[in-house]
């Protein structure tokens, strides 16, 4: 077989519309004349071909060579239509020529190859050969001339062969069917999309949508954007054809009764199904949202048409069933997000809830949903309907009550969420009745109990949202806990010593003396002002121990409280707003000296008069009431002591405490700052001006102590005086 004329491919031109033009120009008459050199292939199977020995035979009568050829097939758009990390899994020409190839088992070549025939009226009026865009499923415009693909007569309704001039039926030439121009925004900008998938034109725009609150967007490659738009304008045929946003698409005119959607051969049908989901995904999420709302209604109502598989299905059922691959999951996630979200306020979107919690993957998808009726709410949960009515009305927990239309009948429901089933369960645990609480407390009465809250030593008990006339009055754990860790915490850990007698326990020390309440021994010890111990090994207050001696002494404090009292050591540094630091240095320098309690000792263990700590207050003030007393700041007091003018005897430069507290010897301070006095004092005296001033101090005149930087200058007063006096005698001597 030899070619006379030969002829160069034009742009997605197919396979076999280049060797019907090739056969034209050579005076070929058949057909199908190739098809000796292709024996494996026959018909539209050409632009599939994959047969390494058939190209080869093609090439070498069009000399093209095997890759040109290959473009002239629908294998050309699997790297457009194919993943990116799909593409090493798929077959290959041959070992010599490694091409991928369609996988004719995947659902990707299902979704994206149309058998039926379709035709640009005015590109084949131009060029009379076939492109192969045409054969894909969701090209259904051109977009070259901006018009709508057609695969039937206008004049019979028949279906359209490519390879013929005519119409089979009524042989009517095809170069008269009028072309129907594009119109709408939305379907110059869908065609535009779709042509761009498979690598022609400029990107129009982005091809992603939000997945869902919370997991930021989908990018959609175009083999998704395919699946996506086919499978999603399937689900508006079955449940919202009349859906205001895609009239325009033509959708209301589809009849097809065909449950597979595969089975939609006509291109108008492909057209307006198509068309339809990309008006949706133009203005998604809105548009989407609005249609579940419509398709809530319709179920409800009984007013929607299930053309698919089974006619009582449920939209959540079939779009499970029509999206079932992993890949769509962050599809299913939105629409359970939606329907949680618009529960409280759409009570149509219920049986779809049902319906979520019930079926996989829905199931894992739900977060704190809307599931339960209030009588398995309180079955689960093991509560009676009233405390589940006062936990409502008291707005602990909130339910949706709606009323839903079964046929001519009215049903009933209140439902609660499984968060809220949660919530009214861990207040439950977290209550306790009073015999609880003071088993938990560690004590052996419940009156005990009660004096306790009372005093304010542990919580009062309280009213709850499960209470009720049995049990009116609970306690709660973690309020119970906390207490008793304020109380017992900053104790000593130790077990008490079995066989010694001067170990008391608590209720041991109460009965040192009779009249010495638990409230107050407790308090006495949460405050610090008895020495007490902790037996971990015990319940609560029942590991709860003290010395015989600081029970005597305690008691003996409260005996006299007018003469005087014992402080601890934590209680006098708090007082003294000092260190444990600075009591052992005022106790070594016998300045400040504990009634109980020694150097080889802790510090914890010494216990101060109060008389003692007073009488220290009195003697040795802080560096803001010496500022106060002296009428400085509290900067030039400090300045005063780091220079050394007057004693400290506590203080960062004293006793090494990092804050910058200082205690002074009070009369010390009086005693100096009478000595002493400052620059502006000395011109408010002399009746001098600052330049008078340091001119005196230039003559020898007044000689100030040692400039502090940042600080005024102080002189002697005596200095001052006598020169006051010296000059008041000058002036007299003067006048005379």
């Amino acid at each position: 077989m030899f070619l006379i004329n030969r002829l160069t491919p034009m742009p997605f031109e197919s396979l076999e519309g280049y060797m019907d033009r090739l056969g034209n120009v050579n005076y070929y008459d058949v057909e199908s004349w190739f098809l000796p050199l292709v024996p494996t292939t026959s018909g539209r199977k050409l632009n599939m071909l994959s047969h390494e020995q058939s190209l080869v035979s093609l090439s070498q009568l069009t000399l093209l060579d095997v890759n040109s050829l290959i473009a002239l097939t629908l294998h050309r758009f699997v790297p457009y239509l194919y993943a990116v990390d799909a593409i090493p899994t798929l077959p290959c020409l041959s070992e010599r020529f490694p091409i991928p190839l369609w996988d004719l088992q995947k659902r990707i070549f299902l979704n994206s190859i149309h058998n039926q025939d379709k035709i640009c009226p005015l590109c084949w009026q131009e060029h009379r050969t076939h492109f192969l865009p045409w054969q894909l499923r969701p090209v259904t415009t051109c977009i070259v001339h901006r018009t709508v693909l057609t695969d039937t007569c206008t004049h019979c309704a028949h279906t359209l062969k490519v390879n013929t001039k005519t119409c089979p039926s009524c042989e009517n030439d095809k170069d008269s069917l009028p072309p129907v121009y594009l119109k709408d925004p939305v379907e110059i900008m869908y065609t535009e999309t779709i042509w761009y998938s498979i690598g022609f034109g400029s990107n129009p725009g982005d091809f992603s949508v939000p997945a869902s609150n919370s997991d930021g967007r989908v990018e959609l490659e175009p083999p998704q954007l395919f699946e996506f738009l086919w499978k999603m304008g399937i689900l508006l045929t079955a449940y919202d054809k009349e859906n205001p946003y895609c009239k325009r698409t033509g959708l209301q005119n589809y009849n097809s009764e065909h449950h597979n959607f595969l089975t939609v051969s006509k291109a108008h049908d492909v057209r307006f199904i198509m068309l339809s989901a990309f008006q949706i995904l133009t203005d998604w999420p809105r548009v989407w949202h609005s249609t579940l709302e419509r398709i809530a209604w319709q179920e409800n109502n009984r007013k929607a048409s299930y053309p698919l598989s089974s006619p009582k299905l449920l939209f959540p059922g079939q779009l499970k069933r029509i999206f079932m691959e992993p890949e769509w999951d962050w599809l299913l996630k939105a629409f359970v997000r939606w329907t949680e979200e618009n529960m409280a306020s759409n009570h149509l979107v219920l049986p779809w809830m049902f319906h979520i919690i019930e079926k996989p993957p829905y199931k894992s998808f739900t977060s704190g949903s809307f599931v339960k009726s209030k009588v398995s709410f309180c079955r689960e949960l093991g509560v009676s309907q009233e405390t589940v009515n006062r936990a409502i009305e008291a707005g602990f927990i909130r339910s949706i009550s709606t009323a839903e239309a079964t046929g001519r009948q009215m049903q009933r429901r209140e439902l609660l969420s499984l968060e809220d089933m949660e919530k009214l369960q861990a207040e439950k645990e977290s209550l306790i009745s009073l015999t609880q609480a003071a088993e938990y407390v560690g004590l052996s009465s419940h009156p005990q109990l009660l004096l306790l809250g009372k005093e304010g030593i542990l919580p009062e008990r309280k009213k709850s949202v499960i209470s009720s006339k049995t049990y009116p009055w609970w306690y709660r754990k973690d309020e119970l806990k906390t207490a008793l860790k304020n109380l017992l915490d900053h104790l000593p850990r130790q077990p008490m010593p079995p066989e010694d007698p001067d170990a008391l326990s608590l209720h041991q020390g109460l009965h040192i003396n009779g009249s010495l309440r638990m409230s107050k021994l407790l308090a006495a010890v949460k405050d610090g002002n008895l020495k007490a111990f902790y037996d971990p090994q015990k319940q609560g207050l029942m590991g709860l121990w003290f010395h015989r001696k600081d029970i005597v002494d305690f008691c003996f404090a409260c005996l006299h409280p007018e003469g005087y009292a014992i402080y601890p050591a934590s209680r006098t540094t708090r007082i003294l707003k000092c260190d444990f630091k600075t009591l052992r240095t005022l106790f070594e320098a016998q300045i400040f000296i504990p009634v109980i309690g020694n150097l080889e000792n802790d510090e914890l263990t010494w216990k101060y008069d109060s008389r003692d700590v007073a009488r220290f207050q009195d003697e040795y003030v802080t560096s803001d009431e010496a500022a106060e007393l002296a009428g400085v700041s509290r900067r030039v007091v400090v300045s005063w002591v780091v220079k050394g003018w007057i004693p400290a005897v506590t203080g960062p430069k004293v006793d090494g405490f990092t804050r910058r507290r200082y205690r002074i010897h009070k009369h010390s301070l009086v005693e100096w700052r009478s000595k002493w006095i400052d620059s502006n004092e000395v011109m408010q005296l002399l009746g001098r001006s600052r330049s008078t001033l340091k001119k005196w101090m230039k003559e020898g005149k007044l000689t100030p102590i040692r400039k502090v930087k940042g600080h005024p200058l102080w002189f002697l007063q005596e200095e001052v005086m006598q020169l006051k006096q010296e000059i008041e005698i000058a002036k007299k001597d003067t006048s005379r």
